[in-house]
């Protein structure tokens, strides 16, 4: 079961590389703070590592929503067929 929900709520790669790039953003707005020694770099970065932050529990929330959806849906198949089965014994009886 862990194997089958970390498939299901892994990222593409698009939105990993989306969240690598804000990171990169947050990195140079450092590197430019000290360079410049001009201190609202500082407050840039830390907008941008929030925003990646943000961005990286949006997309796992959604992937996991999808997943609980997807499986929720598998589980009242199962139990159609179950009651289908169950019907089915007593009508022979």
């Amino acid at each position: 079961m862990k194997e089958k929900w970390k498939e299901k709520t892994k990222l593409n790669k698009i939105k990993i590389k989306e969240i690598i790039v804000q990171v990169l953003l947050a990195i140079i707005c450092i590197v430019i703070a000290i360079i410049d020694k001009d201190y609202t770099y500082f407050l840039v970065a830390g907008l941008d590592v929030i925003i990646a932050i943000q961005t990286y529990f949006y997309y796992k929330l959604l992937k996991s929503k999808e997943a609980i959806i997807e499986l929720k849906d598998e589980e009242i198949e199962h139990k159609k067929y179950l009651i289908r089965i169950l019907l089915t014994r007593e009508n022979r009886k």
